[in-house]
């Protein structure tokens, strides 16, 4: 009897704590947060040939932690996108380091859209930088 009173007590401590838990991160995720992105490179309407190393380089800040980000390519002409990186990270300011080759062979206006993740209910934020293939 003396072990079933203690098996309830660790329940109930156990039933107190997650649901704390569970609420604190609630909290977080439910404020309508300010997200800023910088970037480094590349510049606004660069250009690149096909066979360049693109090099992006970017800083998020937020006001609340976020949860993570993804780097799509999109022509602008054709409406096509592919994704380039997708990250699952925590924190207000994160650094975002990333290069690959373009395989274009005609010209094309590109569209690098940056997709953050706010909450892991799917609010988001999305910002855009022009860049060019010829």
């Amino acid at each position: 009897m003396k072990y079933f009173r203690l098996y309830k007590l660790y329940s109930y401590i156990i039933m107190v704590f997650v649901f704390t838990s569970h609420s604190a991160c609630q909290g977080e995720e439910n404020q309508e947060p300010r997200v800023t992105v910088t970037y480094t490179s590349p510049e606004h309407d660069q250009v690149f040939n096909t066979g360049n190393e693109i090099k992006y380089s970017a800083e998020i800040q937020s006001d609340i932690s976020i949860h993570g980000y993804e780097l799509f390519e999109k022509n602008v002409t054709t409406g096509d996108s592919v994704l380039l990186l997708n990250k699952h990270t925590h924190g207000e300011k994160v650094q975002i380091y990333h290069s690959w080759t373009t395989l274009h062979s005609s010209p094309a206006n590109i569209e690098l859209v940056l997709k953050v993740l706010i909450n892991h209910e799917g609010l988001s934020r999305f910002f855009s930088q022009s860049i060019r293939y010829e």
